[in-house]
């Protein structure tokens, strides 16, 4: 992360037509500049009569040393920010930081920001990441109802009852017991059919 973040310095971004037109900017940089990237032809010629004039060089050779020259390197326009600012950005959302600075820093105007699609692009990035974390771990997404998620008292509890149960509790031993401690036969029933398997 901390490579990816010595570019951005020279990055310059201009939005429009809903695109991050970008480029490497690097006003003071030392560079061979070479006559063939420049057009073919006489506007290219000039083109390179004008550098080379610039810089006290002879037009006729194909390329130079030039020391201070600035560079500018075209990075492309894309829909979203050209990496790693995205990806750096994706990160910092999931590392649970605050969004106001990031927003501060990176906005050109926060004022102007649209919460609500904001919130909702939030959720949705840690739903994906969720899903790709699933799939690198060998689980399996699928479409319809997901498989019930279980808090972690729920997971001691229903670990307890099939625990119990194993050791030849009888059921209405264990459903009494818990439900001196607050939980109902539903409750009861519903943890008992998790069927999580005893800790080892």
């Amino acid at each position: 992360m901390e490579r990816d973040l010595l570019p951005l310095d020279s990055r310059k971004e201009v939005y429009r037509d809903e695109r991050f037109e970008t480029i490497s900017n690097y006003p003071s940089a030392s560079a061979s500049l070479y006559r063939d990237t420049f057009p073919p032809g006489e506007e290219g010629d000039e083109e390179w009569r004008k550098l080379c004039e610039m810089y006290d060089q002879d037009p006729n050779v194909d390329n130079f040393f030039a020391a201070n020259a600035p560079t500018f390197l075209p990075k492309g326009a894309t829909k979203s920010p050209p990496s790693p600012l995205t990806e750096l950005i994706a990160l910092y959302i999931l590392a649970n930081e605050p969004l106001e600075p990031l927003l501060d820093a990176l906005h050109p105007n926060p004022a102007e920001v649209q919460l609500e699609r904001l919130d909702q692009a939030v959720e949705e990035l840690w739903h994906k990441a969720g899903q790709l974390a699933t799939l690198v771990r060998g689980g399996i997404i699928r479409r319809g109802p997901s498989t019930e998620e279980i808090t972690p008292p729920e997971q001691n509890l229903a670990r307890y009852i099939s625990s119990q149960l194993l050791q030849g509790v009888p059921e209405a031993e264990i459903r009494e017991f818990l439900k001196k401690r607050g939980f109902s036969q539903a409750e009861f029933t519903r943890l008992k059919n998790l069927k999580l398997d005893p800790f080892p």
